[in-house]
C-alpha cells in the first residue's frame, strides 16, 4: 500500500463511501495534471524541442510556401534570434517578416517590399537588416516597424557577384559578408554604416581575431581549420572522416564559450544512379577549443528538396536552432546535443 493510500484511509475514518471516492478521484487527476504540465520540459533522448510550428499559408500562423517551378519549392528563406530572445522568420512568400517570443507567440508582422530577400539579422536596438543578393544585389536596413532606412549594395572588388554570398553575420563590430565559403568581408561597421571593407580568410570566430573555415577535403573528408585573424596562418587543423555519403557542409559557427559547432548533409544512396536515397539526416557535432567532439545530435530534416538560405542558427550559449520544413509546415527546431 503506498503513501497515499495510507492518508487517504486516515483521512477518511467513517466518511461516506461516496465522499471517499470523490477525494480519491480529485488526488488523481491533481497527479495527472502535474504530469501533463510537465510534459513540454526538456525533450527526451536526442528529440529536439519545438520552440514553434507554423502551418503553410497567409494566416497569422502560417508561413507562406512556393511551389516548384524552375527550381525546388520555396519556404521561408532564414530566420535569426534577437538579442533579447526574439525569433523573426524572413517570410518572404508573403512580403513579411514575422517575429515571435521565446515561447513562439506572435508578436508583429512587419511587411517587406520584395519577394527576393533571403537572408535576415536584427541588430541590438531592433533594426531589421534583409539581404536581397540576386536582384537588388544589397542589404537594406529596415526600422523597428519595418520602414526603409537604408540600403548597401554588396557587390564590389571583394565580392564580385552577389550569387556567390553564403551567409550574412551579425557581429559586434559591424556586418559581414561571407564569399563562397572562403573569405568574409565586412560591409557595415558597428553602426550598420558603411564603411571601408575589410577582410578575413574563413568565418569570423566567436574568439576575438580568430576565424574558422571549413571545406572539403576529398571523398567524405572536411578539414576544420582556426586562423589567426592577423596573419591569416593556420593555428589548428583537423580533418574529419563522414564516410563517402557526405554531401554538404550545411553550417558552421562559434558561441560565446569558444566551442564550435559544424553541421553536415549526408545522404546515404543506394549506389546505383537515379535511385532515391536511403536515407539523408545532418549530422551536428560540438567541438572544443582543440577541435574534439564532445557532443553530437541527428537531425532527419534536410533542405534538398527546398530551397532554404539559412536552416541553422547558434546563439551565444552555444545553443542550437534548425528551421525543419515538412508537409505540415515550419518547425523552429532546438537541438541538445549528446555525448
Amino acid at each position: 500500500m503506498d503513501i497515499r493510500m495510507r492518508n487517504i484511509q486516515k483521512v477518511a475514518g467513517g466518511m461516506p463511501i461516496l465522499l471517499l471516492l470523490m477525494l480519491v478521484f480529485l488526488l488523481a487527476w491533481t497527479d495527472n495534471s502535474g504530469i501533463k504540465a510537465k510534459g513540454k520540459s526538456s525533450p527526451a533522448g536526442n528529440e529536439p524541442e519545438v520552440v514553434l510550428h507554423l502551418g503553410w499559408g497567409a494566416g497569422p500562423m502560417e508561413s507562406g510556401r512556393r511551389p516548384a517551378q524552375e527550381s525546388a519549392p520555396e519556404g521561408p528563406m532564414s530566420f535569426t534570434v534577437s538579442a533579447d530572445g526574439d525569433i523573426y522568420l524572413l517570410d518572404q512568400v508573403n512580403l513579411r517578416v514575422m517575429r515571435f517570443d521565446g515561447s513562439g507567440a506572435l508578436l508583429s508582422a512587419i511587411p517587406i517590399s520584395s519577394d527576393t530577400f533571403q537572408d535576415i539579422e536584427v541588430a541590438g536596438d531592433g533594426r531589421i537588416l534583409l539581404l536581397d543578393r540576386l536582384v537588388r544585389g544589397a542589404v537594406v536596413v529596415l526600422s523597428r516597424d519595418g520602414q526603409e532606412i537604408a540600403a548597401h549594395p554588396v557587390t564590389g572588388p571583394s565580392i564580385p557577384e552577389g550569387g556567390g554570398i553564403t551567409a550574412m553575420l551579425l557581429e559586434d563590430d559591424g556586418l559581414w559578408i561571407e564569399y563562397n565559403h572562403e573569405r568574409s568581408v565586412r560591409l557595415l561597421d558597428g553602426s550598420l554604416k558603411a564603411c571601408d571593407p575589410s577582410m578575413l580568410e574563413g568565418r569570423r570566430s566567436g574568439k576575438a581575431g580568430q576565424t574558422v573555415s571549413a571545406a572539403l577535403a576529398g571523398q567524405g573528408m572536411v578539414k576544420l581549420r582556426v586562423i589567426d585573424g592577423a596573419t591569416g596562418t593556420t593555428v589548428l587543423q583537423k580533418e574529419i572522416d563522414l564516410g563517402q555519403d557526405l554531401y554538404r557542409i550545411a553550417w558552421v559557427q562559434t558561441d560565446e564559450h569558444g566551442s564550435l559547432h559544424a553541421m553536415f548533409h549526408v545522404v546515404q544512396t543506394a549506389g546505383q544512379a537515379g535511385q532515391p536515397p536511403l536515407r539523408e539526416w545532418v549530422e551536428g557535432y560540438r567541438m572544443d577549443g582543440k577541435l574534439a567532439r564532445t557532443g553530437r545530435f541527428e537531425s532527419p530534416f534536410t533542405i534538398r528538396p527546398w530551397e532554404q538560405f539559412k536552416e541553422f542558427k547558434v546563439l551565444g550559449d552555444g545553443q542550437v536552432l534548425q528551421m525543419a520544413f515538412s508537409d505540415d509546415g515550419v518547425r523552429i527546431l532546438k537541438w541538445r546535443y549528446e555525448p
